[in-house]
């Protein structure tokens, strides 16, 4: 089908060539009468010259229109094509065109201009686009959220981290405001007195949804590059600092924990021994019960500096590569043979019970034995003389499976779950009575996490309680 360009100036063209033939076979006709005498002009009209003539015009039309067509097809080709171009262009496809072969004329130039500026177009886009990929690359690998607003303070831009940190998507807030979004007034107060007199800051805020977080803004303001005072948007980054803060504080309470637990010994310690050095004691049991106190309190230290030592070398996590391939049935016979004597000193029943012979496991032996003198001492301690304490090892499809079962005391339900932070104590007194260091069940909790393990609690006032140690074995769990 013709373009509307070609039909119209083919139109054009046929109305004048029609015209120029039948004005061409007037004048013709009207010369052919002025130059022949009057006497003549029957015989000659009676004649077929008029037909001849009126067939010449018809074949010169046919003719001219012919070549008249196909230099109007010739002409308008070039501008079809330009036309079909520049449609695609507008609809934002990226088009990779030549220049037209054209006559050096006007609509070839034309075509070569319009060539070259194509191609700077298709360079520009190509280079915006491979930047917007580059940038979105970019965002996506942060760990730390990034949010952008425009000059009217509306959000254009979530990068998947903020997504997270505050459960939400691009969808849901692109072209809201802060405070139409999800944040706090807090957070969006602050962010809003932002201004070109006041371009940056820097602020920390609790975030409740979805989960419980501490972030850290930092807020700036974006300016035209040409005109430093013209405003354009602000940039947020968010960082997730919850467990920096979570840390820090671990390292507030076990410093104050640690300063706590010896300075009571060591009180006690300086006490006694100022008492016996000045000599104000001249019974000799008197002295020898301050000797007896102190040797315990010191043995306290001893324990809880070896205590802190070990916990500390089980967090070190070039010393957790160090592993090896432990006989587990060996183990658990070494310890209870260690922790017999205590049990029967007490009167408590000491069993193990092992149904199979155990596979071998991956770890630390040293720190796996700990684990199991912790949970079997945790255990002796707090039971009453003539109770009894199992160790039960076993295993399923991927892992060994080691509980440890008393019918001593029972920890309450509200306590359980945080028996296993460090110098956390149910029965302070009675802790500190047994001689315990309140680090015991934070060793079991960190050896057991060093081989890819976990451990968990069950107890019931009264009645008893039991840990649960899962560990992977080596070769079942792949």
């Amino acid at each position: 089908m013709r373009g509307k360009i070609q039909t119209k100036v083919s139109f054009v063209f046929f109305i004048f060539l029609a015209l120029g033939v039948i004005i061409t076979g007037a004048i013709s006709l009207l010369l052919l009468k002025t130059t022949i005498p009057s006497s003549q002009i029957d015989s000659v009209i009676s004649s077929k010259l008029v037909i001849y003539e009126l067939l010449s015009m018809a074949i010169g039309f046919i003719i001219s229109y012919f070549i008249g067509s196909q230099y109007i097809k010739r002409v308008v080709a070039p501008i079809r094509e330009l036309a079909k171009t520049t449609k695609k262009i507008t609809r934002g496809e990226l088009v990779k065109s030549e220049p037209i072969k054209s006559s050096q004329d006007e609509i070839g130039e034309l075509s070569v201009n319009f060539h070259l500026i194509n191609k700077k177009l298709e360079d520009a886009i190509g280079e915006l686009q491979e930047k917007n990929s580059n940038m979105d690359a970019v965002l996506k690998s942060m760990i730390n959220g990034v949010i952008a607003l425009n000059k009217k303070r509306e959000i254009v831009m979530v990068n998947p981290f903020a997504e997270e940190i505050f459960g939400i998507t691009q969808e849901q807030v692109i072209g809201k405001t802060m405070s139409e979004s999800v944040f706090s007034k807090n957070i969006t107060e602050k962010i809003d007195s932002l201004s070109i007199e006041n371009p940056r800051m820097k602020f920390e805020a609790e975030v409740n949804f979805p989960i419980y977080k501490i972030c850290s803004f930092s807020c700036s303001i974006m300016t035209h590059p040409e005109d430093p005072t013209k405003f354009t948007g602000i940039a947020i980054i968010i960082q997730d600092i919850t467990e920096i803060r979570k840390l820090e504080n671990m390292r507030r309470d076990f410093v104050a924990n640690v300063s706590h637990e010896l300075q009571t010994p060591l009180t006690s310690i300086k006490g006694f021994l100022e008492t016996l050095r000045e000599g104000r004691v001249e019974d000799k049991a008197t002295r020898d019960r301050f000797l007896d106190i102190i040797t315990i309190e010191t043995d306290r230290l001893f324990s809880l500096i070896q205590d802190i030592l070990s916990l500390s070398e089980i967090e070190n996590k070039e010393r957790q590569d160090e592993k090896e391939l432990m006989e587990t049935n060996e183990i658990i016979d070494d310890v209870i043979q260690n922790m017999s004597q205590v049990a029967r000193i007490r009167d408590i029943k000491l069993e193990i019970v092992s149904p199979v012979k155990l596979t071998p496991i991956i770890g630390n032996k040293k720190w796996f034995k700990q684990m199991l003198i912790n949970l079997l001492d945790n255990a002796l301690k707090y039971t009453s003389d003539g109770g009894k304490v199992e160790l039960i090892a076993k295993e399923d499809d991927k892992n060994l499976i080691i509980k440890v079962r008393d019918n001593g005391m029972g920890i309450p339900k509200e306590d359980q779950p945080r028996i296993f932070e460090r110098f956390y104590r149910v029965d302070k007194a009675r802790s500190r009575e047994v001689g315990g260091t309140g680090l015991g069940l934070a060793i079991v909790k960190h050896v057991a996490i060093s081989m890819e393990g976990r451990v968990e609690v069950e107890s019931e006032i009264d009645k008893g309680t039991e840990f649960t140690v899962t560990i992977p074995i080596c070769g079942k769990n792949k």
